[in-house]
């Protein structure tokens, strides 16, 4: 009977020995990764954003973390709180976002943007983009092609009190051969997402 005992005893130091060295079990089909991050990023930067009060360090994180933002989760998690959504829309708009790493972020932000949210999101890009174009095309290399097509519908959308102009000065920009080659398709593309939004 003892020995029957000490027998079961290592068993179980055993198997409880194995469960603590084994690896981690993969996600399953149910779970997504990516998707969690993105919650985590949108309550991260709604738990920052303190509106006029959102201090400069807090304001620089929170456009960092632009590039992970979901706005449909942000959307949600200020309703839960019973705070206005648009509210950090209103605020990036009057921030200075010229950093290379700030601009990039925004260009990533696109996530569950519709309705009013895309349309304010387009006035922020636009305003950036206007204040450098060449910068802010050559900030694109690097996104996938559905968060460039996403940047581009924006800015064209957003481009509506002087389109004339802003094609005129994408022409000028591929013609004179400083754009690299993921930069000059983009404003390619821009370009003819203009003649298309404002046909002469």
């Amino acid at each position: 009977m003892i020995k029957k005992g000490l027998i079961l005893l290592i068993l179980v130091i055993t198997a409880l020995a194995f469960a603590a060295c084994a690896p981690a079990a993969p996600a399953t089909p149910d779970e997504d990764p990516d998707a969690a991050a993105e919650i985590d990023q949108s309550q991260y930067i709604f738990d920052l954003f303190r509106g006029e009060e959102t201090s400069a360090e807090d304001g620089e994180k929170i456009i960092l973390a632009l590039g992970d933002i979901d706005w449909s989760e942000y959307g949600r998690i200020s309703r839960i709180n019973e705070a206005e959504p648009f509210e950090l829309l209103d605020w990036l708009y009057h921030q200075e976002i010229n950093g290379d790493e700030q601009i990039r972020s925004l260009q990533q932000g696109t996530r569950g943007l519709d309705g009013a949210y895309a349309d304010i999101y387009s006035s922020i890009l636009t305003r950036v983009f206007l204040a450098d174009q060449m910068k802010f095309l050559s900030l694109l290399e690097g996104l996938n092609e559905k968060q460039i097509s996403d940047v581009v519908h924006l800015v064209a959308y957003g481009c509506w009190q002087e389109p004339e102009q802003i094609k005129a000065d994408l022409v000028t920009l591929i013609e004179a051969g400083d754009l690299d080659a993921a930069a000059k398709a983009a404003a390619e593309e821009l370009l003819e997402t203009l003649e298309n939004y404002y046909p002469q």
